[in-house]
């Protein structure tokens, strides 16, 4: 399989983050730029603006596809439910339990991960998280229905499988 996807994604473009030490490649077309966070964010979860690092969000506006990769510190070093039901689910008993049933296990190139997906008739939401060292990853796919849905979700999952850390 990672055979496969390497070829598919020679030509694609490299972002490599020098702040949050890794890299992955994009394909061409699509576009890159940096995020912060919103005021929304500041005012809804302050926990978690007060570990953000970095964002960036590689699209395809003509499809109306989105890529969003999230950093934040794990400076206490929890493991990813523990993460995600301290600053996900704040610690709510009831939003953990459906966290719980929400998130599958996965692995991003043999790293766990955890993985939610959310599809309606207008969207589609996927996010997964990773952690190395003393950060967590949050990868975000949203896209709207549409036909090219079964496109978009292979080009994301190659995405993912170009994921490296330094």
């Amino acid at each position: 399989m990672y055979s496969y996807y390497t070829s598919l994604t020679t030509s694609w473009l490299t972002y490599e983050s020098e702040q949050s030490g890794y890299s992955v490649k994009y394909p061409k077309g699509f576009t890159r730029k940096s995020i912060g966070l919103t005021d929304t964010d500041w005012q809804y979860n302050p926990e978690i603006a007060d570990i953000y690092k970095e964002g960036v969000v590689i699209s395809k506006l003509t499809r109306d596809v989105k890529f969003l990769i999230s950093v934040y510190k794990n400076s206490s070093n929890l493991n990813l439910r523990d993460w995600i039901n301290h600053y996900i689910a704040n610690d709510s008993e009831e939003i953990i339990k459906e966290l719980d049933n929400d998130f599958e296990d996965k692995e991003i190139n043999g790293m766990p991960a955890l993985q939610d997906e959310l599809r309606t008739k207008n969207q589609i939401i996927i996010e997964v998280f990773t952690a190395k060292n003393d950060l967590i990853f949050n990868i975000s796919y949203l896209a709207t229905a549409s036909q090219d849905n079964n496109l978009d979700d292979k080009i994301f999952q190659r995405f993912l499988s170009t994921l490296r850390f330094e």
